[in-house]
């Protein structure tokens, strides 16, 4: 039986690019256990995890328009990316960026006044990420930690709105001050894929500024800060699943790191910057479930330590397929 051949995804669908929209409403998640907020009513809920996601819809049709050129050239055939694969153009993309700001700022109104003026300040933030004249995200490293406000505080911030709680516990802003540092780690890795179309069109990313040894370097230090704070966050009282997490996180991650600057060749150089973040994502899968774990289900010690080890083991299965890429490659 031959299949038919699928047709684009429709446009909104392209922009939220499933995956990373997931791992932000993840991390909205993680910001609600850290700082320990009640879990308000379900539609209420509902309306915070739309804002965000019309939020990263909005940031990634201006980043589209921004970054046509040097899409053409780094993503060429990208399914995902509606002005390379023809099924959009300027100026319905322009008119989705405009309809989609006026979406986030509302929803934020009718969630709280304060959330309204954080998705208006969050709108103007995507404008300076990816616009002329301000351009940030050619800017050095100035991308890398500013896009983390958006993946990191800025649904801290939503969840914080709709609990109509204020945070009252420190530990718990620490732990989202880490989860941010682990973020910026990440992102510092991101242009590896696009530092050839960078270079061509002129966008002056840290990449491009310092070269690469300089920006595993800063990654390393990031990850590494990220979830050392994390773990003075939350590891009282101990969780001895989460310090094994924490440990093959730090160690791990310096020495994966080396590894992507050893790497020859654009595609096992990705591979490894894939295992690294599949690294990051041990460690933050670990922390949601065992804070969840303690949180809802409060129970034995050892039923925590248990689900928590089930972390570090759907990360070995996840590295498995990058392990066998590299093999190939060998």
């Amino acid at each position: 039986m031959v299949r038919e051949k699928r047709g684009p995804a429709p446009l909104l669908w392209q922009l939220l690019r499933p995956g990373t929209a997931i791992l932000i409403l993840l991390q909205a998640l993680l910001c609600q256990l850290l700082l320990g907020l009640p879990a308000p009513h379900p539609v209420v809920v509902l309306g915070g995890l739309v804002m965000l996601a019309l939020w990263y819809a909005h940031a990634v049709a201006i980043n589209d328009l921004s970054d046509a050129d040097t899409d053409a050239i780094n993503l060429a055939g990208a399914a995902d990316r509606p002005l390379i694969n023809k099924t959009t153009s300027v100026g319905r993309l322009r008119l989705t960026g405009w309809l989609l700001a006026v979406a986030v700022v509302a929803l934020g109104l009718l969630l709280s006044p304060w959330l309204g003026l954080a998705g208006l300040i969050m709108v103007l933030l995507n404008l300076a990420y990816s616009l002329p004249p301000v351009r940030l995200s050619g800017r050095g490293g100035a991308a890398q930690l500013l896009l983390p406000i958006g993946y990191v505080i800025f649904p801290a911030v939503v969840v914080w709105g709709i609990s109509g709680q204020p945070p009252v516990d420190g530990r718990g802003l620490l732990g989202v001050a880490g989860l941010y540092l682990l973020l910026c780690g990440r992102l510092f890795l991101k242009d590896i894929r696009d530092v050839e179309g960078d270079r061509r069109t002129g966008k002056l990313t840290f990449l491009v500024r310092h070269g690469l040894p300089a920006t595993l370097v800063a990654s390393a230090a990031l990850l590494v800060a990220g979830v050392v704070i994390m773990a003075l966050a939350i590891m009282p009282p101990a969780r001895y699943a989460l310090i094994l997490a924490a440990v093959i996180t730090v160690v791990g991650a310096p020495l994966l790191l080396i590894k992507v600057g050893l790497a020859e060749g654009l595609s096992r150089r990705l591979l490894w910057v894939g295992l690294v973040g599949r690294l990051a994502s041990l460690w933050t899968f670990c922390c949601t479930v065992s804070l969840a774990v303690s949180r809802w289900n409060p129970g034995p010690g050892w039923q925590q330590e248990v689900v928590t080890a089930l972390g570090v083991v759907v990360f070995g299965v996840s590295a498995y397929s990058y392990l066998e890429e590299l093999r190939r490659e060998r």
